[in-house]
């Protein structure tokens, strides 16, 4: 026997297994304990009739219904309303107006924007309501249709097939939404929406007859792994599967990339790939010449690259968020160095604050800001704070919109663990290792691309970092983030954590000798609270403050028996022609000689 699902506007009831209602399809005739979950990313749950009812049911046949269509007068009263949040935001986003609004036949019904199905033959045969926050759909609110009186039934077309031209190709994707935004950015095809996952029925495929057909999937599993395909491949219609965002599994699809900013190619892969691999590939002269006039900069010299992904990764407690903010704040108020190395005024700074509430922020940005503002008001820059504590809601790939809206040239994110946990949960993966910590870069690289902009994430080194020489494996997060970051500094304690010097170490520099411009600095309070770093000296020697190894300056033995002759540090300075830091140094190293520590 044949087994099918009921089609709408049969309604559909809850589903066993995840308890959603109104998703569980119900196969034809049959009791409904059997049918099919249609969240299918979420759930998929399908209690499969074959092989367990053997016997074709008895079902007496069902008059046909009448076809009915909905009130003209209702039809139009929605078309003469394009008010709903959808329709505001395409208007001043995306450059839509009234007479495109009447062509598509979009409108408003309360609130709701309302999706006109319109046949063929130019017959208004239902409309489809959905709730939009702007441009985002609220799931909260399922999507829903005219319903038709008992033995009525509303006629079946896909969304936006009264446009279709002759001879166009034809991209069929699953969404409204995507239907409209796409036609206006690719113009050179027709454009048509299944309305759902399963949207494409017997009913309704007959317009694909005899035309070429690109199949654009969401990326998701619902999105790959639908009826629709299911339905081209039996109907032997003249397809092709796009697929534009290969490995995501986040529900992207193709009016997300539109909205920021991103026209994805759409073509038929062919089996004969050459073509593809010939556009990626570059011979040594291609490659000098494509990028003759790219130059090496720095934000900040020898420690942030231009158009880069830097890290700077901090033992806790030693003000990598104040050395972050202070960064940003030099950068505001047009500082032409900061500790001592120059710094390039590009553009706005944008600072994600994904660890501390908005208010307690304040508490920290303040004191910074009030040193740069006494030494230099004027500002050629702005510094905008974006707290996902205070936005919730708001996804790593809007933040992308913000960039570009705020003009910013510097991303500051901090905490690269903190923002990395919001990632997964957007992305749905569970968490960050080898396998998938392309991801982040992934979204630092869009950015990149888009807007032009330097990203620094500001990342935690791993616990037991203390005493050991600085390494890329000391930062938190899978080994493969080293090999995607561009550049690293470590900030970390030079002494203790009861003294105020920090080391600010080089770690990874593609194009500069490791070790040749670490800085010793510290973390100082002003008498009116203000906080700020300062440079103590340069091109210092990391191994000279590791507690327990001996330092390198090669008058150490002569310092340790000026020591212990009980030498003042004046004195020692005067007779050997060293700096009193260097003496300080020694002394440390001596004093865990006499605790046994020496050669530890």
């Amino acid at each position: 026997m044949r087994f099918e699902f009921e089609e709408s506007p049969s309604p559909k009831g809850q589903c066993p297994k995840c308890g959603h209602n109104k998703e569980f399809r119900y196969y034809k005739g049959l009791s409904h304990e059997y049918g099919k979950c249609e969240r299918i990313n979420n759930c998929g749950y399908h209690n499969d009739p074959r092989g367990k009812i053997q016997e074709a049911p008895i079902i007496s046949p069902k008059p046909d219904k009448k076809v009915v269509y909905p009130d003209p007068k209702d039809i139009l009263r929605i078309k003469n309303d394009i008010t709903s949040p959808f329709h505001l935001y395409c208007e001043s986003n995306l450059g839509f107006n009234r007479k495109e609004w009447e062509s598509i036949g979009v409108g408003t019904k309360d609130t709701l924007t309302a999706f006109i199905y319109k046949s063929k033959d130019g017959k208004d045969v239902n409309v489809k309501f959905i709730e939009y926050n702007e441009i985002k759909r609220n799931k909260s609110k399922n999507p829903f249709s005219l319903k038709p009186k008992e033995g009525e039934q509303f006629q079946s077309c896909l969304f936006l097939e009264h446009l279709l031209s002759d001879n166009k190709t034809i991209c069929l994707v699953e969404s409204e939404k995507t239907a409209i935004i796409a036609r206006k950015s690719y113009p050179q095809f027709d454009w048509l929406a299944t309305g759902g996952s399963n949207g494409l029925t017997d009913k309704n495929i007959h317009i694909l007859f005899n035309r070429k057909v690109f199949y654009i999937q969401d990326a998701d599993k619902a999105g790959r792994e639908n009826s629709t395909i299911k339905k081209l491949q039996s109907y032997k219609i003249d397809h092709s599967v796009v697929d534009l965002f290969q490995g995501r599994t986040d529900s992207y699809d193709l009016a997300d990339a539109i909205i920021e900013g991103c026209l994805p190619e759409i073509k038929e892969l062919k089996n004969d790939t050459s073509s593809k691999f010939n556009n990626c590939t570059l011979t040594t002269e291609e490659l000098y010449e494509k990028y003759k006039d790219f130059q090496l900069r720095f934000t900040w010299e020898n420690f942030i690259v231009q158009r880069a992904n830097n890290f700077l990764t901090a033992e806790g407690g030693t003000g990598k968020t104040r050395l972050g903010l202070s960064l940003a704040m030099a950068l505001k108020y047009g500082y032409s160095e900061y500790l001592g190395n120059k710094l390039d005024h590009e553009g706005n700074v944008l600072y994600l604050n994904y660890e501390i509430t908005e208010d307690l922020f304040k508490e920290m940005v303040e004191p910074i800001e009030r040193n740069f503002i006494q030494k230099s008001p004027r500002k050629i820059n702005e510094l905008f704070i974006l707290s996902f504590a205070k936005n919730r809601n708001l996804t790593i790939d809007e933040v992308s919109q913000i960039i570009e809206d705020r003009k910013i040239k510097l991303v500051i994110i901090d905490s690269f663990k903190a923002c990395v946990s919001r990632l997964m949960r957007d992305r749905k993966q569970r968490e960050l290792n080898n396998l998938n910590a392309d991801l982040y870069f992934d979204v630092l690289n869009s950015w990149r691309e888009k807007h032009g902009v330097t990203t620094l994430t500001i990342n935690h080194t791993n616990k037991g970092a203390k005493n050991q020489k600085t390494s890329g494996d000391l930062g938190f997060g899978p080994s493969a983030i080293r090999d995607f970051m561009d550049y690293q500094i470590f900030l970390r304690y030079a002494y203790d954590q009861e003294r105020t010097e920090r080391l600010l170490i080089i770690d990874k520099a593609r194009f500069l000798k490791r070790g040749r411009h670490n800085k010793l600095i510290s973390l100082d309070e002003d008498i009116d609270g203000s906080v700020f770093f300062q440079l103590i000296e340069e091109h210092i020697n990391e191994e000279d403050f590791i507690n327990g190894s001996k330092p390198s300056h090669e008058k150490t033995d002569e310092i340790i028996n000026l020591l212990d002759q009980g030498k003042k540090y004046k004195e020692i300075q005067d007779l050997l022609h060293v700096s009193p830091k260097v003496v300080a140094q020694v002394n440390e190293y001596r004093k865990m000689g006499s605790k046994g520590g020496y050669g530890k």
